[in-house]
C-alpha cells in the first residue's frame, strides 16, 4: 500500500525537523509512504528538503486552502493520504491498525484519543472521545469524490471539523471510524508556544483530560524522540 503522509509547516522549525525526521526513517511492512510537507517560505522548503520530503509552496491562509494545496497534487499517486500536523508523533501501532482497517473496507481511519505534551512545562494529558484530525488517514476512493480537496476552502480555525462535515456530505459513503483507546495506537501532539491552539486552550475546548507520565510514554512508543526534545530551544522539564 502506498500512502501519504501530509503535513504543513509553519514556524517552529526545530520541533518540524524532529517530526519530519521521525516520519521519513519509519518503516512499515507492506508500506510505502510518499511524504509532502506544504510550506510558503524559502526556509520552509529547505527544512523539507533537507529532512527528505517533497514540498510544495502555498499561502499561510486560509489554512484549509493550504492543507488541499497539498492533498490535490498527491491525486492518482498513491491509496491513501494521511493527515498529521507538524508536531504530532503516530507510533508503527498505529499504521499496523490503521492499514487493517482500510484492507478491509473502511474509507477513512483516525483515533479517538490523543495525548497532549507542552514543551514548555513537560506537563502531559490524555483525552479520551478526543476524535482529533490529526491521524486520519483516507483512502483514495474517497478522495477521488472530493477531487482531492477534502477540506472546506476558506477556514482557519476548526479545519478539522469541516474536513469532516465535507466528507460526509460529498464523499458518501465515507466510513469513517476511530482506533479505540486502550489499544496500543499512540498519537501525541507536541504543544509550544507557537500553536495555534495552546496546551492550556485544547484542555479547556475538549476537556476529559488525565494527567500522566509524557516521558514514559515517550521512552515506551517513541524512544528516538525524547533526546531529541531534550535540545530543543525551549527544553522540557522532567523529560
Amino acid at each position: 500500500m502506498r500512502i501519504a503522509i501530509l503535513t504543513t509547516l509553519w514556524k517552529r522549525p526545530e520541533l518540524s525537523r524532529i517530526v519530519l525526521e521521525y516520519y521519513r526513517d519509519l518503516e512499515i511492512k507492506g508500506v510505502e509512504f510518499v511524504l509532502l510537507a506544504v510550506g510558503s517560505d524559502k526556509e520552509s522548503k529547505d527544512l523539507a528538503n533537507d529532512c527528505g520530503w517533497s514540498y510544495v509552496k502555498a499561502k499561510n491562509a486560509p489554512l484549509s486552502n493550504k492543507w488541499n494545496a497539498g492533498c490535490e497534487t498527491l491525486k492518482g499517486h498513491v491509496d491513501a493520504v494521511l493527515i498529521v500536523g507538524s508536531d504530532d508523533l503516530l507510533n508503527k501501532d498505529y499504521f499496523t491498525e490503521a492499514v487493517k482497517m482500510l484492507q478491509t473496507g473502511q474509507t477513512a481511519v483516525g483515533l479517538d484519543s490523543l495525548h497532549y505534551y507542552s514543551v514548555e512545562d513537560g506537563r502531559c494529558v490524555y483525552m479520551e472521545r478526543a476524535y482529533p484530525g490529526a491521524g486520519i488517514m483516507i483512502a483514495a476512493v474517497s478522495l477521488d469524490k472530493v477531487d482531492w480537496r477534502p477540506w472546506q476552502d476558506g477556514v482557519n480555525r476548526r479545519i478539522d471539523g469541516h474536513l469532516m462535515n465535507k466528507m460526509h456530505q460529498e464523499a458518501y459513503p465515507f466510513a469513517y471510524r476511530g482506533i479505540k483507546h486502550g489499544t496500543k495506537a499512540i498519537l501525541i501532539d507536541i504543544k509550544t508556544e507557537e500553536n495555534i491552539w495552546t496546551f492550556n486552550e485544547m484542555i479547556e475546548m475538549i476537556g476529559r483530560a488525565t494527567n500522566v507520565d509524557g516521558a514514559a510514554i515517550l521512552d515506551k512508543h517513541f524512544p528516538s524522540i525524547r533526546e531529541k526534545l531534550n535540545h530543543l530551544p525551549v527544553r522540557l522539564n522532567n523529560v
